[in-house]
């Protein structure tokens, strides 16, 4: 791993990963590969900080997002995968 790398905590539907990468988009595609089969969510919530976002809990329950919650970067899961 090379000096460049940043700590990014990423959600996207019930997937949470913690990763070091390059860039936002290097992020969201090492935590899909960390998915396991696990389904993904619409949108990646990047941030630096910790996991930001709206989130879903074991019961299926969705919490939306406040300004406490609200992560640095949101990127749709189509510009990551394409169809």
């Amino acid at each position: 791993m090379n000096d460049l790398s940043t700590k990014y905590y990423v959600r996207c539907g019930r997937i949470e990963s913690v990763v070091m990468a390059e860039s936002v988009e290097d992020a969201a595609w090492k935590a899909i590969l960390q998915a396991n089969g696990r389904e993904l969510g619409h949108f990646f919530y990047i941030d630096e900080r910790g996991f930001r976002g709206p989130y879903e809990d074991d019961h299926g329950n969705v919490f939306e997002l406040t300004t406490s919650t609200l992560p640095e970067w949101t990127i749709p899961v189509s510009e990551i995968i394409e169809d």
